[in-house]
């Protein structure tokens, strides 16, 4: 009997096994929540609403203009639900002509996937092929790297700007609009001048998930 309580036993485990070849168990793993809340790059007071163009007749988009902040910043909000880092910011500088100075911040996460992209533009950078940690954690904490700086863009009829300003764009695509705080050119045209701080509203926000 024993001899036979054996042989069971270790057909048991053989077939066990071959069952497991088979039909391999899958493997979890925990996934991880992020969210990047952008705000305003600069100091000042908001000039436009949502917009493409900020010059009449005004064209609805997705970028708001902030006046002549001199200082321009990549400034968020973010939280993870593991770790203390929510992704990373990418600098590119693009010197397109007298009218376009573009310096652009891309969103990357952790694992180095590519997510949004935010656009200053008006903004001379020296720092193209900069990276930078985009804090996260929680609670969520802030990220504030300086970027750049508003550029007096000539007065010709191909550049008609007559300040100094940061237009402040998603151009990547997949960030959410703040259209909430901040209203829509066809509401808010040039005149309309509402003062948003630094940290209190945001301007964009992406959340994913790995």
């Amino acid at each position: 009997m024993k001899r036979f309580s054996l042989t069971v036993a270790f057909v048991a485990m053989v077939v066990g096994g071959c069952l497991g070849v088979l039909f391999p168990t899958k493997i979890t793993h925990a996934s991880t929540s992020y969210s990047v809340y952008v705000y305003p790059g600069g100091n000042g007071y908001q000039s436009c609403g949502w917009h493409a163009t900020c010059l009449s007749p005004y064209v609805s988009g997705a970028a708001l203009d902030f006046e002549d902040p001199t200082w321009v910043y990549f400034r968020s909000y973010g939280s993870s639900s593991t770790g203390s880092v929510a992704g990373q910011g990418r600098i590119a500088y693009i010197n397109s002509d007298q009218c376009h100075h573009l310096t652009y911040v891309d969103i990357y996460d952790v694992l180095g996937g590519y997510h949004a992209e935010v656009l200053y533009e008006h903004v001379s950078s020296g720092y193209a092929g900069y990276s930078f940690w985009i804090n996260g954690g929680i609670p969520a904490s802030t990220t504030e790297y300086y970027v750049g700086q508003t550029v007096q863009e000539p007065t010709a009829p191909t550049c008609p700007f007559t300040a100094k300003h940061v237009h402040e764009q998603t151009t990547g695509g997949g960030m959410s609009l703040n259209t909430t705080d901040y209203l829509d050119v066809a509401y808010c045209n040039a005149s309309c001048h509402l003062l948003k701080g630094n940290w209190n509203y945001w301007v964009f926000s992406k959340l994913w998930v790995n």
